[in-house]
């Protein structure tokens, strides 16, 4: 991507890394909270097609699973120290993606946005190759 406007391959390598840091911090996982971020930079949450991964992803990967343990970190009889031991999100896997929700990733969501999740990344894809291919239309002019 770089390339394209510089002769430098450390400038290409660079750009590169800062679209990662950027996808690392506006995808979800390490800055959760879009009021956490100044209103100008709110609008990256929305374009960072890591987002939308993360999301589906995570509802992929714990639709349909249960876990054991629940039990016992919900049971008031059970003694403190043995509760607050135990990682307590649920039994069932869409239980534990909205434990999470509600206290880490507010971006995830129990109902399948697959496809939505899917139109959006190509559509951005879509667009940034037609600006790709603009850009070395007017360099070869």
């Amino acid at each position: 991507c770089g390339v394209l406007f510089w002769e430098s391959t450390a400038v290409g390598t660079m750009m590169f890394i800062m679209q990662t840091i950027v996808n690392m911090i506006f995808g979800g996982t390490l800055l959760t909270r879009t009021s956490a971020v100044h209103w100008i930079l709110r609008w990256i949450f929305d374009v960072v097609p890591s987002r939308y991964t993360f999301r589906s992803s995570i509802l992929l990967e714990f639709e349909g699973l249960t876990f054991k343990g629940f039990e016992t970190c919900s049971n008031l009889a059970v003694s403190g120290p043995e509760r607050a031991s135990t990682a307590c999100y649920g039994s069932a896997g869409l239980h534990v993606v909205e434990s999470l929700r509600g206290s880490l990733f507010p971006s995830l969501t129990t109902e399948s946005t697959w496809l939505q999740d899917m139109l959006i990344i190509v559509a951005e894809l879509f667009f940034f190759k037609l600006i790709h291919a603009y850009i070395l239309r007017r360099l070869s002019n």
